[in-house]
């Protein structure tokens, strides 16, 4: 006769997943049942949990996916720092590729040249002609359309004004029916637009 060998009970992983699972609702009702009376067992659920989370190697964080020692801090701190390139507005407002590619540089605000006036047509279904002059910046000599807000503003607006560009408010794309553009006149010849629409200045003879 040959030596009788120990076999391993068949498909272990669901007899595990069985135990665990009847231990884990064991407890749960353990807990509920010591809440719902006077509270004076609810010790002996928390042991029972205990026990069953060491007999049979579970761990609260399982499942987690995190390093969780206690020198584990500077592999959470790469980690992160990688990880935050996924996201489409950190990689924009870092990468160099984004800066190079933007015409203010990473600026709020640039100042340029006028160039010209010109006039851009609505997007559908509007029917209109926005007022916009061709600006030549001064930092790096790119052109660039930018929009004259308010009614009336293109008339204080004449080529080879100094003009203070800032962005249109939606952080590099084009606003409204406005096919293109993406800065706006904040500044002619060194008086705010908005101060020579309200007529509280006077823009300044050159």
């Amino acid at each position: 006769m040959g030596v009788q060998q120990n076999k391993a009970p068949p498909n272990g992983s669901a007899c595990f997943r069985t135990v665990r699972s009847v231990v884990g609702a064991r407890a749960l009702q353990w807990r509920g049942a010591a809440v719902s009376s006077s509270g004076t067992n609810i010790s002996e659920a928390s042991n029972l949990q205990t026990f069953a989370t060491g007999q049979l190697g579970l761990s609260s964080s399982m499942g987690k996916g995190k390093p969780a020692g206690i020198r584990a801090g500077r592999k959470l701190r790469i980690h992160r720092r990688n990880e935050r390139w996924a996201s489409k507005d950190y990689n924009k407002s870092h990468s160099v590729t984004a800066m190079k590619a933007n015409p203010l540089g990473g600026s709020s605000m640039a100042k340029g040249i006028v160039l010209e006036k010109i006039g851009i047509e609505a997007k559908q279904p509007n029917s209109a002609i926005r007022k916009c002059v061709r600006v030549q910046l001064i930092k790096n000599g790119k052109k660039l359309a930018a929009f004259v807000p308010r009614d009336g503003c293109l008339n204080f607006t004449d080529e080879n004004d100094e003009v203070l560009i800032s962005g249109f408010g939606r952080r590099g794309h084009a606003v409204g029916d406005i096919p293109g553009v993406r800065f706006k006149v904040v500044k002619v010849a060194g008086v705010a637009l908005l101060a020579l629409y309200k007529d509280k200045k006077e823009k300044p003879r050159s």
